[in-house]
């Protein structure tokens, strides 16, 4: 079974050719078996209508309310000659967030040097009716809703449990997929069902790239990035876009536009933030940077997309990066992906994999936020990504990035953590500020190994590269009051908890909007209830999807010059500073699991690890004794194995599965009590 491994930044990031099919112009790179209509609706076309509350780059794609069947489009004789790895990126938007069947179907598919098509991305809905779509990165049939798979629709809300908040495009990534020797690459964008009222989806951007190229889209802005090669220099990018301000750049005398962070505080900017010495000295392996692309034809700028492209190899052994003060700017050194499982401090059983704090941070210019990804998921850095890394302390001083993290291709992407398999919850909130921008960082989260005290998943706050309004929680340890991306607890805690949540609102006075698009594995006993401090106002986290309020008098301060990156760490500018203006308040843990009260409802908890090797655990609560079955089938619904056929008591139970003799692939759980059946999905990797 191929895997796919989706992780969305703001770049299009690939390995150098590249091949942009954008729709301006009708029939360039691409063919249609047939068109019909125009607009938006009961159309499959290229189409330029105004959307009004989507925004859009002239020409794209429509596909809504089909009269024909089962159209499609090619993108036929694609060069790969001499490349060893190609990656897949396209814009989409839905129609309505809660229109999908389970008969609607984006199909994307590839053939090498004219071979057998095999499955490259695949949109599904979420559910068997009147559901969200959403990427189906296992291709059993099911979109898997989630902040990384969910498209934005033209109508947003909550449909099946997955709530879709953005109305914009939204850039979709694969993982690179691997050549041998071969010339053409042919893809097929086949769409079936879709043929009701408000069924739809809209492309635009359609961008293949090869080898060690990255193509950069959407708005001027800061793009974090990392060289896939050793011994880099601003010379391996200036000839693709202008870097000004350092010494033998476009134009030196002009403010930088290329900064690197290796978190040390001598001769750089506020909080890190260097120069290199001239374009042509190498800065160091394994560091990222960040790079302000302009989107126009002033003083030998382009417009957007652009292409960078290097020439150089990568390192041919383990990168090792030194770690100075808290937070520091490294990257992706290999030209192919990179499990974050395999990264480690060099601090033995210390925070999160000896020595690091989790999560890393990517900066999103397109939302202008950071996004978070948390150590010991089995999350993926695609190649040229560049990630912000916190230390747990000062007796962590230096970060390795071995060779043996490196995935080389989508079908053998390895589990390598070195943190224990734990259990995991999650809310994650998200700030809509009046500037329209978003914030979408920040977490409440739990975990096995979590604790009310300061811990490895406690990760700091980082401000927006951009200086927009963001969210942060505010939280005291050994009497120092932290700004914190991500309060982490106890994955079941035994006593009411308590968040504070501070406003850092950059200036920017309004009405602002919270909202808390994600509650992962949250037991639904749990009660949470937000309070805004100011007004008094109590919401029911669960009865409601978000909450309005207003900024008369903000506290911080508008940043101006968009080529001045901003000071990083939150608690150098906010702490002690601005009060909380939020606390959530959860409570509700004695009718959980791991303690003596019995359980309300009959439930089957995601499994985890998932996608696991060598074995994961299922849990379930029972409310009263009685007969239970839990079977496991393949996806073909044959009966592989049964791990409970009895009678349980009442209570919380967890049962270990360990595959044998099984084949890697997708995996029906199933549990039944009487009438009452629940089935998962779990995948298992060898």
């Amino acid at each position: 079974m191929k895997i796919v491994v989706v992780i969305l930044f703001t770049l299009s990031l690939g390995f150098g050719a590249t091949t942009i099919i954008d729709f301006e112009t009708a029939d360039a790179g691409y063919s249609a078996s047939a068109t019909f209509g125009s607009g938006w609706e009961d159309v499959f076309d290229r189409s330029n209508y105004n959307m009004t509350i989507v925004t859009e780059d002239g020409y794209y794609w429509a596909v809504e309310d089909l009269p024909i069947t089962d159209p499609y489009l090619t993108l036929n004789q694609i060069s790969i000659s001499g490349a060893s790895s190609f990656v897949f990126q396209i814009d989409m938007v839905a129609h309505h967030y809660n229109d999908w069947d389970s008969s609607d179907e984006v199909l994307i598919t590839y053939s090498l040097d004219g071979g057998s098509y095999q499955n490259l991305m695949s949109v599904q809905s979420v559910a068997s009716s009147n559901s969200p779509a959403a990427l189906d990165t296992d291709f059993d049939g099911t979109g898997e809703c989630g902040t990384a798979t969910s498209l934005p629709s033209r109508l947003t809300g909550t449909s099946n449990s997955c709530a879709i908040l953005s109305t914009s495009f939204n850039t979709f990534t694969t993982s690179s997929v691997s050549l041998s020797s071969n010339s053409t690459l042919d893809i097929t964008l086949q769409f079936n069902g879709l043929t009701s009222e408000n069924e739809g989806i809209y492309l635009d951007n359609i961008i293949i790239t090869t080898d060690n190229t990255v193509a950069i889209t959407g708005d001027a802005g800061w793009r974090m990035l990392s060289l896939p090669m050793t011994d880099g220099t601003v010379e391996d990018v200036s000839d693709d876009t202008p870097v000004q301000g350092i010494t033998g750049g476009d134009d030196a005398s002009e403010d930088a536009n290329f900064y690197y962070n290796d978190g040390s505080d001598e001769d750089g900017t506020s909080d890190g933030w260097d120069k290199p010495t001239n374009v042509s000295t190498a800065w160091g392996d394994g560091l990222g940077f960040i790079l302000y692309f302009f989107d126009n034809t002033s003083n030998g700028s382009s417009e957007l997309p652009v292409t960078l492209d290097v020439s150089g190899s990568e390192p041919g052994s383990n990168v090792t990066v030194n770690l100075t003060k808290t937070y520091t700017l490294v990257g992706n050194p290999f030209a192919s992906n990179l499990s974050l499982d395999g990264i480690s401090g060099d601090d033995n059983e210390v925070g999160t994999q000896d020595g690091l704090k989790s999560p890393i941070s990517v900066w999103s210019n397109a939302s202008s936020s950071y996004s978070t990804h948390n150590l010991g998921e089995s999350n993926v850095i695609i190649p040229w990504q560049g990630f912000f890394l916190e230390r747990y302390s000062t007796s962590t001083s230096q970060l390795t990035i071995p060779t043996s993290a490196k995935s080389t291709s989508v079908a053998n992407i390895s589990f390598l953590s070195k943190t224990a398999d734990i259990n995991r919850r999650a809310v994650k909130l998200r700030l809509d500020a009046p500037n329209g921008t978003t914030d979408i960082a920040n977490k409440l989260y739990f975990t096995e190994i979590s604790h009310e005290g300061e811990d490895g998943f406690d990760g700091g706050k980082l401000l927006p590269l951009d200086g927009s309004p963001s969210l942060a929680f505010i939280q005291e340890f050994d009497g120092e009051e932290r700004l914190l991306v991500q309060d982490a607890r106890a994955y079941q805690p035994e006593e009411n908890q308590t968040y504070e949540l501070a406003i850092l609102d950059a200036g920017v006075g309004g009405t602002y909007q919270i909202s808390w698009p994600v509650m992962d594995n949250i037991p639904s006993d749990w009660e949470t209830i937000l309070t805004d401090l100011e007004t008094g106002d109590v919401v029911d986290m669960r009865e409601e999807e978000s909450y309005t309020f207003y900024i008369q008098n903000p506290i911080g301060q508008l940043q101006t010059d968009p080529l001045q990156p901003v000071t990083v760490d939150a608690n150098a500018v906010y702490r002690n500073t601005v009060p909380p203006r939020f606390s959530i308040t959860i409570s509700g843990f004695a009718l959980g699991f791991d303690n003596n009260s019995l359980p309300n409802n009959f439930a089957l908890y995601p499994a985890y690890p998932n996608p696991f090797n060598p074995s994961t655990t299922i849990r379930f609560d029972l409310p009263e004794e009685g007969f239970i079955t839990m079977n496991v089938y393949n996806i073909t619904g044959k009966l592989v194995e049964t791990l409970v056929n009895e009678v349980f008591p009442a209570g919380s139970h967890s049962m270990q599965w360990n595959p044998v003799n099984l084949s890697s692939g997708v995996y029906i759980v199933q549990l039944k009590a009487g009438e009452t059946v629940f089935n998962q999905k779990i995948t298992f990797i060898k």
